[in-house]
């Protein structure tokens, strides 16, 4: 869910690489689940936009001594 308005019946996650290929992986309800939360979509105002945390945030969020995940930024 997103605000706890829409249910979510699935999410695919495509990859594109250098060379043009692509890739699709659909996504289970508890890996939609988590990246739903480490992205911090929502939705924005009335229109139905979707809104998600700016690059710098989750920059920030690297820096936590907390860091569940253990990720490290990338370029």
């Amino acid at each position: 869910m997103i605000d706890g308005e829409e249910i979510i019946t699935g999410v695919d996650l495509t990859m594109y690489f250098g060379n043009g290929d692509s890739y699709t992986l659909p996504l289970s309800s508890a890996q939609t689940a988590i990246i739903i939360k480490i992205l911090g979509l929502s939705k924005d105002g009335d229109d139905g936009d979707i809104a998600c945390y700016s690059d710098e945030t989750l920059k920030q969020f690297l820096k936590f001594k907390g860091n569940p995940l253990r990720l490290k930024e990338v370029d």
